[in-house]
C-alpha cells in the first residue's frame, strides 16, 4: 500500500495511460475525422476508456504473473547451484557447523525460504561463491523499458512447453503493435496536410512513401530524466482548471437564494396565466375599442402566447377579449 502513495507511481501510471489511448499525438483527432456528424463522440469516449482500462488490467495481471514467474525460476536455480557447491564441499571431507540441517544433496526439495533462512543465519561465514537469491532483485532486473520484452519475456518463453511456437506468436504481436502505434502517429501528420491541400490528398501513397523516409530517423533509445518542478507544474494546472467548478457552484447555490429571498416587484405574480396574453409587435395594436387579427396568428390555432418580460407589450387574444366584454355586459344587466 505504500506504493499508492508515491508520486512517481501515478506519474508512470499517467504516462501509460496517455501513451495507450494516444492522446497528444494527434491520431484520435485524425481517426474521428472520418466518424459521421451527429456521431455520438461521448458514448465512443467512454466506450475506448472502458476498453482501455480492462486491457490494461489484462496487461498487468499477465506481465506480473510472467515477471513472477521468471524470478522464481531464476531464484530456485540459483539455490540449486549453491547446493551444488556445498555438494561438493562436502565429498572433498569439509566439515563445518553451519552445514544446513535439510537435503542439499537433493535441490528439488529445498524450498526457496527454507534456503533464505539458513543464508541469514550464516551467510557472514560463506565464501563469495554462495548468494542469497533474492526473489525481489530477480523481479527487478531487466524489466524496464526495452528489457521487459525482449530480455524477461524472451526468457520465460524459453522455459514454455513449445517454446518455438509461443515466441513467434509474441514477437508478432510486437510487430504489429509497432506497425499500429507508426500508422496513428503519421495520421496525425498526413491527414490535416491532405485535408488542406487537395495536390497531396490525390496522391496520398506518394505522401506517405515520402514521410516515412523524411520524418523517421533511426532507432534509439533515450533517457531523459523528468525535472520536478514540471511536475509541481502539472498539479497546480489541474487545481487551478478545477478551481472555477466549485467557485461557480457557490456562487450559483448563493445567487439563487438572495433572489429567492427577496421578491420580485416586475414579475406580475402567478396568477397571471400564460395563455391569455400574446406578444405585439407595435403599439397600435392595443387599442381595446378595435378588434384586429392577432399579431402571432397561423391561420388556426394561436401560436405560443408569452408572459410579461420587461418593456415588451402584450395584448389579450380575441376571444378573450370577446369572452370579458360579454361578463361585464351580464354583469350591468344583473343577469
Amino acid at each position: 500500500l505504500e506504493i499508492w502513495g508515491n508520486v512517481q507511481v501515478w506519474r508512470q501510471a499517467a504516462t501509460q495511460v496517455f501513451f495507450a489511448l494516444g492522446l497528444g499525438y494527434g491520431s484520435v483527432i485524425a481517426y474521428s475525422s472520418y466518424n459521421p456528424f451527429h456521431n455520438n463522440c461521448h458514448r465512443d469516449a467512454l466506450m475506448v476508456s472502458c476498453i482501455n482500462f480492462m486491457t490494461s488490467v489484462l496487461a498487468s495481471l499477465v506481465v506480473f504473473v510472467v515477471l513472477g514467474f521468471r524470478a522464481k525460476t531464476i531464484a530456485l536455480h540459483c539455490v540449486a547451484e549453491n547446493l551444488g557447491v556445498l555438494t561438493l564441499m562436502s565429498s572433498n571431507g569439509s566439515s563445518q557447523y553451519w552445514w544446513p540441517s535439510f537435503n542439499f544433496t537433493d535441490p528439488s526439495s529445498v524450498s526457496l525460504p527454507e534456503y533464505r533462512q539458513w543464508y541469514d543465519e550464516y551467510g557472514s561465514m560463506l565464501g563469495p561463491q554462495f548468494t542469497d537469491c533474492n526473489l525481489e532483485e530477480e523481479m527487478n532486473k531487466g524489466v524496464e523499458g526495452t528489457g521487459l520484452a525482449f530480455i524477461a519475456f524472451t526468457e520465460v518463453m524459453a522455459l514454455f512447453p513449445a517454446s518455438p511456437f509461443w515466441s513467434t506468436l509474441f514477437f508478432l504481436m510486437l510487430l504489429n503493435l509497432g506497425l499500429s502505434t507508426m500508422f496513428g502517429t503519421m495520421q496525425g501528420i498526413l491527414t490535416p496536410l491532405m485535408d488542406n491541400f487537395k495536390l497531396l490528398g490525390r496522391h496520398r501513397t506518394l505522401l506517405t512513401a515520402f514521410r516515412v523516409h523524411v520524418v523517421e530517423h533511426q532507432a534509439s533509445e533515450m533517457t531523459l530524466e523528468y525535472p520536478g518542478w514540471a511536475l509541481t507544474m502539472i498539479v497546480m494546472l489541474i487545481v487551478f482548471a478545477s478551481l472555477p467548478v466549485p467557485i461557480g457552484y457557490i456562487h450559483s447555490l448563493l445567487k439563487n437564494r438572495n433572489a429567492l429571498a427577496v421578491p420580485s416587484q416586475e414579475s406580475p405574480g402567478p396568477e397571471v396565466h400564460r395563455e391569455l396574453y400574446t406578444k405585439c409587435n407595435s403599439t397600435d395594436q392595443l387599442d381595446s375599442n378595435s378588434h384586429p387579427a392577432p399579431c402571432e396568428d397561423d391561420g388556426v390555432h394561436p401560436r405560443t402566447s408569452f408572459l410579461l418580460v420587461g418593456n415588451e407589450q402584450y395584448r389579450l387574444l380575441p376571444q378573450q377579449e370577446e369572452e370579458g366584454e360579454e361578463e361585464e355586459e351580464e354583469k350591468d344587466t344583473g343577469v
